[in-house]
């Protein structure tokens, strides 16, 4: 009965445990999808995905729930592993439980806490939902505001946690010998203790509390100080040899990390044959202690491996250092040779004729006086000169050590402590965890062969000369490299170029390509150099296998990608004129990377476009390549790595970068139409490829054609439809995302195609079925679009709708107020200073099918509403007269309005008259 309740309460803990492992990688929200890591967020960036407040209330909710389930499962996580040595018991040297291990009242009461925990975690998602669910609140909820709740499940977790561990010591204390026999003799066996003495070796410190890492990364820190301060060759010679103490020491970390992972395989239970309860319960104490070893072993290994490749920076910046401090003394060498060589004679002259009239014999003083003071002088001067130049470097050392003392006080006290940085490594660990990671093909087959003993198989490792399934490594998993292994690539590849051989070179461009993902920018530096770009532009732009060729072209994306100043040496060394001779040929796989090349060309201030586009034909194989894509039948994919959406970056970028070229593009634009007629009706304006295809009609000067299909303008309405926000809120467009194509519609609007200019007013002017309300009040696109001018926070949006209405009434105000009312005219006509008469406007209406409108808010006076209010009585309007009197002299006493009251100038002007109080009607 007791084993069973046993069974029973690990069960239900375990299967929670399972429970919240399964649904933690199914939290999965979709705007996660929109953030980067490499930068800092504002208020714009939140715009796409919060437009109310009940999804506000939403996100507040699942943050503050996310923090609430890392408690519970960090607290449910520590409960279920006590359980299991409760489970499990103490044991006797046979391996059945212990015949005094019986259920005890703590453990009762260790039950009854973890139950006031589970019922504190409803209450406090309950407390959450109520103080985020007050969506009328006007500021949002700080993590302060809640942090009560979490400290209230905080404690009751620590107090499941403090009983649990309560009820454990109890159990192992009621199993005690009379003779004095304890437990441990049971529970901790020689595999403990050799895992608790390997994790004291690994973790001993040197010298003073320091450990193998720490003291080198202080001495990597003075070299630093020394490179910055006076770079010299002996300090290359340093970083040489540390670069290899660092590696061994590497080496010797990873063996450590390999023994102490076998050392746990083995101790595993199911590693040997028969299963034992004994060495099961060992095996867990035992898994925690090697766990936390290795966990130390990775921290040290990424700090070597960190510091092994300061070691390569250091060098490279110690020999750029180096040789310029060496320019710099041949010019100061050959300036003081000159300098020597023309003063000499008038040193000479100076001497001869400035010899002393008067001796020291010619003085009281005796001939000994002279040499009592020359003789020590010179022998100091002599033995100073000497001490120096032998000990040059002794005395450098020396002042150096003394700034080194002073800067490195500063520097200690900002060093991040050991418990912060383990802390740090946990959380980059479980962000790791979440991807699959790359292990080694001897490891899988190790790890295989242990867990199959129990199976009776011998051994999963092949025989000689056996095809065996290797693991492949992928570009996201490579193993960077460091800037000599790059060199090394670059000249192996450059040999094979040489030498016209291509049986190794396809395998160096991909590795070359797979690091030009993965590296840091320090060991990439070969790549940025001219002698990388000019390797790499042997196989992309020479006489070369096609693949080849891609992948070279994809290596130098990459590279201009990731390094802005290579742009400019890709510039000066004049390969954008082997990118178009590339263009030229069509080829569609080479044509995403060569249009990207050109794009990174492009978009340098430095770069000229005058002669590609005049002397090389740029416009036109841009042209030639976007009417091949036009040809096909089937839409543009939305995939920003399709060659031809790269074309049409490509061309947009080159129309606004060189606007007095833009007219050379409008060849394409039938091709643009046509592809844009393509795109599917669900494809938002704003999604790929309509949005690249609206970029090029914004670039190219559309409005001097003469031409527009209509069907084109019916399709950039039906875009705008779907595009403008509707009263229900059920758009999620963001207000500058229709910015695009409100321009394209406002220079169709001031283009000469009069057919295309007609069916956009059709759609844009509000009709007389639009007039039944006021003007912005309803749901079709006129109303939705008048309603955008006032709601929108976006001053060029609100600017450029009212321009679009102004351009399809010919620009006549009388026609503008007609159309839109004066409501939403008045403030274009207020900033552009233009006016309008009452009688236009009267006759702009008459010339209209319904005259009888509002002029304020456009609205048919037949359709406007009844007011139910009763007229005003002659004392309403004096109260309201006097209220109005007061309150203009309250905003001119305050200084907040300089409008004088009308009431005043009523007065002063004689239109105004004062009754006496007896005065009658």
């Amino acid at each position: 009965m007791v084993r069973g309740s046993w069974t029973q309460w690990y069960n239900v803990v375990a299967i929670a445990k399972e429970w919240l492992e399964q649904k933690l990688p199914d939290l999965n929200f979709e705007h996660y999808d929109h953030f980067e890591q490499s930068s800092a967020t504002s208020d714009s960036d939140f715009l796409p995905w919060i437009n109310h407040e009940s999804r506000r209330t939403q996100e507040e909710m699942l943050r503050y729930l996310d923090i609430l389930l890392a408690i519970a499962a960090g607290t449910l996580e520590r409960i279920y592993l006590d359980l299991v040595h409760i489970k499990h018991g103490v044991c006797t040297r046979d391996g059945t439980r212990h015949e005094k291990y019986r259920l005890h009242q703590t453990l009762l009461d260790a039950f009854v806490q973890i139950m006031a925990f589970s019922k504190t975690l409803n209450l406090a998602v309950v407390s959450i939902h109520e103080r985020v669910g007050d969506v009328m609140s006007p500021r949002y909820l700080h993590p302060e505001d809640v942090a009560c709740v979490f400290m209230v499940v905080t404690r009751f977790g620590k107090s499941s946690l403090e009983s649990i561990k309560a009820a454990r010591h109890k159990l192992y204390g009621m199993v005690r010998e009379v003779g004095g026999a304890k437990h441990q003799e049971t529970v901790y066996g020689p595999n403990i203790v050799m895992g608790y003495i390997a994790q004291q070796l690994y973790q001993r410190p040197l010298i003073r509390e320091l450990g193998a890492a720490k003291l080198y990364s202080l001495a990597l820190d003075r070299i630093r100080f020394q490179v910055n301060v006076r770079p010299n060759k002996k300090l290359l010679r340093h970083l040489s040899r540390m670069r290899e103490e660092l590696r061994a020491l590497s080496r010797v970390n990873m063996w450590q990390q390999n023994a102490t992972r076998k050392c746990n395989m083995l101790c595993d239970d199911d590693t040997f044959h028969r299963p034992a309860p004994l060495r099961k319960s060992q095996h867990l104490h035992h898994t925690r202690l090697t766990n936390q070893t290795r966990k130390w072993l990775r921290l040290e290994s990424r700090d070597l491996r960190e510091m092994t490749d300061s070691c390569h920076a250091l060098a490279d910046q110690t020999k750029q250092s180096i040789e310029i401090n060496e320019e710099d003394h041949g010019r100061l060498i050959f300036a003081f040779t000159s300098v020597t060589v023309i003063f000499l004679p008038l040193s000479f002259m100076t001497s001869y004729f400035g010899m002393n009239t008067v001796d020291i014999r010619d003085t009281t003083a005796e001939q000994g006086a002279f040499w009592a003071i020359a003789l020590p002088v010179t022998l100091a001067v002599l033995v100073a000169t000497v001490v120096f130049a032998s000990k040059e470097d002794t005395a450098y050392q020396l002042i150096m050590d003394l700034l080194w003392r002073v800067r490195s006080e500063e520097t200690l006290r900002g060093r991040m402590p050991v418990a912060e940085r383990l802390e740090q490594f946990d959380r980059e660990a479980r962000l790791e965890s979440l991807q699959v990671p790359a292990r080694d093909e001897a490891e899988v087959l190790e790890e295989a062969e242990f867990r199959a003993r129990r199976q009776g198989k011998v051994s999963l490792t092949p025989p000689r000369n056996t095809p065996v399934c290797r693991i492949s490594i992928s570009a996201a998993t490579a193993i960077p490299m460091t800037s000599r292994e790059i060199e090394q690539l670059l000249e192996s590849l450059e040999t094979e170029a040489v030498t016209e051989q291509s049986t190794k070179s396809h395998a160096l461009l991909e590795k070359v390509l797979a690091h030009t993902r993965t590296s840091r920018d320090t060991a990439l530096a070969p790549l940025y150099a001219k002698n990388g770009l000019r390797i790499l532009g042997l196989y992309a732009f020479g006489d070369r296998d096609p693949a080849q060729k891609v992948v070279a072209l994809r290596c130098l994306n990459n590279i201009l990608v990731r390094s802005v100043s290579t742009r400019q040496v890709f510039i000066n060394e004049g390969y954008p004129s082997k990118v178009l001779s590339s263009m030229k040929n069509g080829e569609p796989n080479e044509e995403l990377a060569t249009a990207n090349l050109f794009l990174f060309c492009a978009s340098q201030p430095t770069f000229d476009l005058t002669s590609s586009f005049e002397d090389e034909g740029l416009a036109e194989i841009v042209n030639k390549n976007i009417a091949r894509h036009a040809e096909s039948s089937e839409p543009l994919p939305n995939d920003p790595a399709n060659p031809a959406l790269a074309s049409l970056r490509l061309l947009s970028t080159l129309a606004v970068r060189a606007e007095s070229q833009a007219h050379r593009f409008l060849p394409s634009l039938e091709s643009i139409l046509d592809l844009l007629s393509k795109v599917p009706a669900t494809v938002s304006h704003a999604d790929l490829p309509a949005s690249v295809l609206i970029s090029c009609l914004v670039s190219i000067p559309i409005d001097q054609r003469d031409e527009f299909p209509v069907s084109a303008v019916d399709k950039l309405v039906n875009l705008l439809q779907e595009a403008v926000p509707k009263a229900d809120g059920s758009s999620k467009t963001a207000d500058k995302e229709l910015l695009p194509l409100l321009l394209v519609l406002h220079r169709l609007a001031q283009s000469k195609p009069s057919d295309a200019r007609k069916r956009l007013a059709e759609h844009i002017l509000p009709s007389d079925e639009d007039r039944t309300e006021a003007l912005g009040k309803g749901e079709s696109l006129p109303h939705r679009l008048l309603k955008l001018t006032s709601t929108t926070v976006e001053p060029e949006l609100r600017e450029m709708i009212v321009n679009l209405f102004f351009e399809i009434s010919d620009k006549d105000p009388n026609k503008f107020v007609h159309h839109v009312g004066f409501g939403h005219a008045a403030g274009l006509l207020s900033s552009k200073g233009i006016q309008f008469s009452p009688e236009g406007l009267a006759q702009a209406q008459a010339s209209s099918a319904a005259p009888d409108i509002n002029p304020i808010t456009g609205q048919q006076r037949s359709a406007e509403a009844v007011s139910d209010l009763p007229e005003m009585t002659e004392e309403e309007k004096e109260r309201e007269a006097e209220r109005l009197f007061v309150l203009f002299e309250r905003l001119r006493a305050n200084g907040l309005i300089s409008v004088e009251n009308p009431v005043t100038q009523y007065k002063d002007s004689g239109r105004f008259e004062e009754l006496p109080d007896d005065a009658s009607d």
